[in-house]
């Protein structure tokens, strides 16, 4: 949600590592299922979870 690609990389590049060392797996390993074991989004996916979950009482409580 206009988070730019270089910031949201290093941070993408983190949440991996740390997947791989809390299962404490190799590098080339892919995350995707260590993220659904863990219950994490990627963070761009975190990020929008985040926006719309701020946006969705907002959304109910506007005058007509």
């Amino acid at each position: 949600m206009g988070s730019p690609v270089s910031t949201i990389k290093p941070l993408q590049m983190i949440q991996n590592a740390a997947a791989r060392l809390i299962f404490n797996q190799p590098k080339r390993t892919h995350v995707t299922p260590l993220f659904r074991s863990l219950r994490w989004l990627p963070i761009a996916a975190r990020i929008r979870f985040k926006a719309l979950s701020l946006a969705h009482p907002c959304n109910s409580t506007a005058p007509a």
